[in-house]
C-alpha cells in the first residue's frame, strides 16, 4: 500500500509582506503595510518617516526587509542606467565625507563664492532676489558662523514670522543656494528640504477681457505703431515680457517664434506656432526690435489711450495661457509654448478661467484692414459669419457679447 505523502501547511510566518508608499499632494505620504490578509496604512510627512514606520512593521524578520527593498527599488529608478546602488554608495560615502571633513567654511565666504560661481548665470532680478534673501540670512546666522552649523531648526527660526507667500519665495532661494553647497562639498545635507513649506491660496489670476485687448491694440495703432508687434506677440504667442526686448528678426520666421537661449529663461530654447490672427498682426505691422524703455514708454501710452487702468502682472502671458487652453485644452502642448518644463507651473499660475467661447473671439482680434482668411478659427476649424468691430476687430460668433 503506498504511503501518501504528508503535506506540510505552509507557514505564515515566511510569506513575504506587500509594502508602498504613495505620494499624496499636498498631504505628504501613505504607507501600506499587508500581511495574512490584513493591510495597515500610515500617513506621513516625510518619504523617510514612512519607510522608517514600513521598517518597524516588518521587524527583523529578514535581512533585507520589505521596505528596504522598496527603497533600493526607488534608488535604482532614480539613478542612470546601468549604474548600481553599490555604486551610488560609494559616492555618497565619498562626497559626505569630504562635506564632513572639509575645513569648516563661513556663511560670509559660502555666499561669496556662490555669487562668483554662479552669478553670471542669473538673471538680473533673480540676482538681485538672492542677494536680498542670502544678505539677510548672513545678517541673521553671522557671517563668521560655520555654515556647516546651519540646520532644520536655524532656517526655521529664519523663516519664523513671514507671512506665507514671502516665506515660500525666500525658501526656494535658499534651498538653491544650500543645494549648491552640498555639490561643492560645502555641507553634507540641504537643512532646507526638510523645512516644511507654507500651504496659501492662490490669488486670482490678472487676465485681461477681450474688449480690454481689443481697445490695447486699437490704442497701440493709433498711438504707438511699433509696439503692436510686440504686443500681439506677447497676446497670442505667450512670449514673456523680459524677453521680448530680446526679439529680432531672426527669432519671427515663418509659421513659427523659434527662441534660442539667448532670448528664452533659463537659456532653453522653444518654438511658438504663429497663429492666424498674429500672422495678421505681423502682416500689418512687420516686427522690429525694441529696446526696453522703448516698450516701457510705448505700452504706457497705449494703455493710457485705452483707458486701461488696472493693469495686472504678466496679464498679457496670463490671457495668452488662459485663452488658448479654453480654444484647445490641451495643456502639454499650451506649456511647452510657454516654456514649461511640465503642466504643474502652467495650472498652478497662468490659467485662469474663461467663459465657453471666449478663446476664439480673443484669437479673433486682428487689425482693422484684415480679416482671418476664409473665416478660420486659431485650432482651424471653420466658423460663423466673421463680425467687425472697431479698428482693431473681434472677429467671431463671441465677438459681439465679448466686446
Amino acid at each position: 500500500m503506498s504511503q501518501r505523502r504528508k503535506r506540510h501547511p505552509r507557514q505564515q510566518g515566511n510569506v513575504a509582506p506587500r509594502q508602498s508608499i504613495y505620494v499624496e499632494e499636498g498631504r505628504g505620504y501613505v504607507a501600506y503595510f499587508r500581511q495574512h490578509g490584513r493591510t495597515e496604512r500610515h500617513r506621513c510627512k516625510l518619504y523617510e518617516e514612512a519607510l522608517q514606520w514600513l521598517r518597524a512593521k516588518q521587524g527583523d524578520r529578514q535581512p533585507l526587509t520589505g521596505a528596504e527593498y522598496l527603497d533600493a527599488q526607488n534608488a535604482l529608478a532614480v539613478l542612470p542606467e546601468g549604474a548600481t546602488l553599490l555604486e551610488a554608495a560609494r559616492h555618497y560615502a565619498r562626497t559626505h565625507h569630504a562635506a564632513v571633513h572639509a575645513a569648516p567654511v563661513a556663511v560670509g565666504e559660502a555666499v561669496r563664492r556662490f555669487f562668483a560661481a554662479r552669478g553670471s548665470f542669473l538673471a538680473t532680478v533673480s540676482r538681485r532676489q538672492y542677494h536680498s534673501v542670502l544678505g539677510r540670512f548672513e545678517a541673521y546666522a553671522g557671517s563668521p558662523a560655520p555654515l556647516g552649523g546651519v540646520d532644520r531648526e536655524t532656517v526655521d527660526k529664519f523663516l519664523s514670522g513671514v507671512k506665507p507667500s514671502t516665506r515660500n519665495s525666500i525658501l526656494n532661494h535658499l534651498s538653491a543656494f544650500m543645494s549648491w553647497a552640498v555639490r561643492e562639498g560645502l555641507l553634507a545635507a540641504n537643512p532646507c528640504e526638510r523645512v516644511e513649506r507654507a500651504r496659501k491660496v492662490e490669488p486670482p489670476l490678472g487676465v485681461l477681457s477681450i474688449g480690454e485687448t481689443a481697445a490695447l491694440l486699437a490704442a497701440a495703432e493709433r498711438v504707438a505703431p511699433r509696439i503692436c508687434a510686440h504686443l500681439a506677440i506677447q497676446l497670442f504667442a505667450g512670449v514673456r515680457p523680459e524677453e521680448a526686448p530680446r526679439l529680432r528678426d531672426r527669432h519671427v520666421r515663418g509659421g513659427y517664434i523659434l527662441l534660442d537661449g539667448s532670448v528664452t529663461k533659463g537659456a532653453r530654447a522653444r518654438s511658438i506656432a504663429i497663429r492666424p490672427n498674429l500672422a495678421a498682426w505681423l502682416r500689418a505691422h512687420p516686427f522690429a526690435p525694441l529696446t526696453k524703455s522703448q516698450l516701457r514708454h510705448d505700452l504706457e501710452a497705449a494703455r493710457a489711450a485705452a483707458g486701461i487702468a488696472c493693469w495686472p502682472r504678466d496679464c498679457l502671458r496670463h490671457s495668452f495661457a488662459t485663452y488658448a487652453y479654453e480654444v484647445r485644452p490641451d495643456a502639454a502642448v499650451i506649456a511647452a509654448e510657454m516654456g514649461h518644463k511640465g503642466t504643474e507651473v502652467f495650472f498652478k499660475h497662468y490659467r485662469a478661467l474663461a467663459e465657453p467661447g471666449a478663446g476664439q473671439a480673443y484669437f479673433g482680434i486682428v487689425p482693422g484692414g484684415e480679416r482671418l482668411g476664409k473665416d478660420v478659427s486659431e485650432n482651424g476649424r471653420k466658423r460663423p459669419k466673421t463680425v467687425r468691430r472697431g479698428k482693431a476687430g473681434i472677429h467671431g460668433d463671441n465677438a459681439q457679447k465679448s466686446a
